[in-house]
């Protein structure tokens, strides 16, 4: 999955949930706009009209996937402390100021080919080639093969 520069969140769970995200890229650039949310929002509670707070458990697994963007901090996890909540961010490449548990990569540039031009591929250098582990997932976005060490996001590098 490719979900990139919205001017709010490229992908906000509010209010609780189960959410599961495998080899996907999720990024948000201000290149055309200005925005100043990050781009993921993980979130156990929302606030209603009338100033209620809605609270749920929220369960989240996150494998092999970018969350990045031209923001300081690109996740925001938000727990009201009423409910136990459930976040496992597993080999995952974000930008990040959060202390984050877990084989993670924090804050290394992805090298995506062209975001300007919306092109998330992986740059020849990226940090994310061969960082993901096998989740049996054959094919990347654009129907390229997955070797036995994939790469991280929604698209395998090739080299030729």
């Amino acid at each position: 999955m490719l979900i990139n520069n919205c001017a709010v969140n490229a992908l906000g769970n509010y209010a609780g949930g189960n959410y599961k995200y495998e080899h996907c890229t999720l990024a948000s650039f201000s290149f055309d706009f200005f925005r100043e949310d990050a781009a993921v929002v993980f979130s156990d509670n929302l606030v209603l009209p009338g100033n209620t707070l809605l609270v749920s458990e929220l369960n989240v697994e996150m494998t092999n996937s970018i969350i990045w963007g031209n923001l300081r901090d690109e996740l925001l996890v938000s727990e009201s402390g009423e409910v136990i909540n459930s976040i496992m961010l597993e080999n995952n490449l974000i930008r990040t100021q959060l202390s984050l548990t877990g084989s993670n990569f924090l804050n290394e540039d992805p090298r995506f080919f062209d975001p300007r031009d919306y092109v998330y591929a992986l740059d020849t250098l990226s940090p994310a080639k061969d960082k993901g582990v096998d989740l049996g997932i054959l094919l990347d976005l654009e129907g390229t093969e997955r070797d036995n060490l994939p790469d991280l996001g929604a698209f395998e590098r090739v080299e030729n």
